[in-house]
């Protein structure tokens, strides 16, 4: 077996292990939850904004809930 045959295969299972280590912790990155949010405007039928409104939202799994009040 010739050498640069063994740095060929060495190089390729390194970089195999580091791309399937990748795959396999991308969907805990995508449970962070970090970035996350709700903007919006109430308006009325004629698109008119509608002041001293309260908004609230509730997180169906948790039963969360969070209110949001006009400014």
């Amino acid at each position: 077996m010739k050498a640069t045959d063994s740095k060929f295969r060495a190089t390729s299972m390194a970089l195999g292990l580091g791309l399937a280590a990748m795959l396999a912790f991308t969907p805990l990155l995508a449970q962070t939850g970090g970035n996350t949010g709700l903007r919006g405007r109430v308006i009325d039928q004629s698109a008119g904004a509608i002041p001293g409104v309260a908004v609230t939202v509730t997180r169906q799994d948790t039963e969360q809930v969070r209110t949001r009040y006009d400014r």
